[in-house]
């Protein structure tokens, strides 16, 4: 089938769908999906008031607003334009919401908050989540018409609560959620400890069998009448880490394919191919189960020569 053509390619995954035309993954942006999409995050903003934000794939914008009764520190813009190509926020300066200790202070992300006339406001992170510090609350209070964190240098606007991974992610990967880590390329896992190396070569093909591969498993099958030691007739091993490991765990690399005699070979003998025995020297029959010495010469009640 004919297939649409992207110049320059798609990156990060992207897939192109028609002429020119990339279909990005969630976190890329970009005519080729070249940016990340948090180069543009609303967080970026550093705004302590609440946003209303959209995008496309080449820029991201977002409308400022301050809760009721609380003022711009001037008057904003009506959209602040954020392109991925730079990952910048136009036009500046932006303005914060002054809050002069009126009301309650803006609530971090991902947490809650409650005030008391006396003493001040508590903070409070989600389950499964803290604020940069390590800590799951802060305390607020008003000093000099600002609101400001008990311990800190934090000043009316304050870090959101982030999602907290234990274990932590391991290979640079990212804690996007409570104990879910976003592993970055080539790592896999619940914490990206899996490091998916691509297996360079196929595994050898076993004895007697046949092999069909793709880039991450193969599957070995015995030719007819033949089977692997545990009974199977096909097998699968499967690429993790750079190596081929065989998805029975009781073997380290496949084995060869051995024949398969229906009724087993007796008194030593040796299956050699499909129910073909071959048996030791003082045995005989299919599957050697008749001494050589029921049939021996010294039976025959003769007293001249003989040829066997």
């Amino acid at each position: 089938d004919c297939e649409a053509v992207c110049d320059p390619p798609c990156e990060n995954g992207g897939e192109c769908l028609a002429l020119n035309v990339c279909q990005c993954p969630q976190d890329f942006r970009g005519p080729q999906c070249q940016y990340n999409a948090d180069v543009c995050s609303a967080q970026k903003l550093q705004f302590n008031g609440g946003y209303n934000c959209s995008g496309d794939g080449e820029s991201f914008g977002c409308s400022l607003s301050c809760p009721e009764g609380i003022k711009f520190e001037f008057p904003p813009a009506p959209v602040y334009t954020c392109s991925y190509a730079e990952g910048k926020f136009k036009p500046e300066p932006i303005p914060k919401c002054v809050f002069g200790c009126t009301g309650m202070p803006p609530a971090p992300m991902n947490s809650g908050i409650k005030c008391s006339q006396y003493s001040g406001c508590r903070a409070t992170c989600r389950p499964g989540h803290q604020f940069p510090n390590g800590q799951k609350q802060l305390f607020i209070t008003c000093k000099d018409g600002r609101w400001l964190v008990e311990g800190t240098d934090w000043v009316d606007v304050f870090p959101p609560c982030g999602p907290v991974c234990s274990p932590a992610c391991l290979n640079n990967g990212i804690c996007v959620e409570p104990d879910v880590c976003h592993c970055p390329e080539n790592f896999s896992g619940k914490r990206c400890e899996i490091e998916s190396k691509p297996c360079l070569n196929h595994p050898r093909i076993s004895y007697n069998a046949r092999r069909t591969c793709s880039s991450t498993s193969c599957t070995i099958t015995c030719m007819k009448g033949l089977q692997f030691p545990d009974g199977s007739t096909t097998a699968t091993t499967n690429c993790k880490g750079g190596s081929w490991i065989p998805a029975n765990p009781h073997w380290e690399s496949i084995p060869d394919c051995e024949a398969v005699c229906d009724l087993p070979c007796e008194n030593g003998g040796v299956c050699m191919s499909h129910n073909d025995c071959k048996c030791p020297e003082d045995f005989r029959g299919p599957q050697c189960q008749y001494s050589a010495d029921a049939c021996s010469a010294k039976k025959l009640p003769f007293n001249g020569g003989y040829n066997c």
